[in-house]
């Protein structure tokens, strides 16, 4: 939501503000192109100060200070660019019930990923070599299991299961391909990865007549 400025007379009489004479409890609205103007202008901050110009911020009227603040602000927080990112996880070979590897040769319960950041999980996407026969589609499950960075020791799935995934059989918002390709929408589930913890991922066939081949499964996520 973009800033909006508005200084309100509360003088109790006529007063002149930047352009034009502002009646009593009357609002002016503040351009953009004069926001510095205000902040240089010593006699409207006083004003501010001193209760006879009130800061609003479009929907309220806001205390001395919190007005001060709102003149000083010129970039709406929501502006910023969110970090994202994406995990790359996968498993060469069948992996029916296995840990990914976020590189080869190293599961990802001995080589965790740790969260820089808080994140939201926005979606989870898999692909593998097989897909299943129509009426039997190969059903798989990612799961991910965390621990406080400070642990030692590898993860196991004796430690917290944070969130999982679950699809292939044509319940996924987006399908590929029955059980071989599709993608997860979670980003309404609440599903996170905190600062401060390591992640491990894993995989798990739920039902098919093929099994799981050489899976690959991308992780998007978004900083909070």
């Amino acid at each position: 939501m973009a800033i909006t400025k508005r200084l309100k007379n509360n003088s109790g009489a006529d007063k002149f503000i930047i352009t034009r004479v502002i009646s009593n409890g009357a609002y002016y609205d503040v351009e953009y192109k004069y926001w510095v103007q205000v902040l240089d202008d010593a006699d409207i901050i006083a004003d501010v100060a001193s209760g006879q110009l009130i800061v609003n911020d479009g929907a309220n009227d806001l205390s001395a200070s919190s007005g001060q603040l709102l003149l000083e602000r010129f970039q709406s927080d929501d502006l910023f660019t969110k970090h994202k990112r994406i995990i790359a996880v996968s498993r060469n070979g069948n992996s029916n019930n296995s840990w990914l590897r976020p590189h080869d040769g190293v599961n990802s319960d001995k080589s965790y990923w740790l969260a820089e950041k808080d994140y939201n999980v926005i979606g989870v996407k898999f692909s593998n070599a097989k897909n299943g026969s129509s009426g039997n589609p190969t059903v798989v499950r990612i799961s991910c299991y965390s621990q406080a960075a400070s642990a030692s020791g590898n993860i196991s799935t004796s430690d917290t299961l944070e969130w999982w995934v679950q699809a292939g059989d044509g319940s996924a918002d987006i399908n590929g391909y029955r059980g071989r390709s599709w993608f997860y929408d979670n980003s309404s589930e609440g599903d996170t990865l905190a600062t401060g913890n390591v992640y491990a991922f894993r995989i798990q066939k739920i039902s098919g007549s093929n099994d799981v081949s050489d899976p690959t499964i991308e992780i998007f996520l978004e900083e909070i």
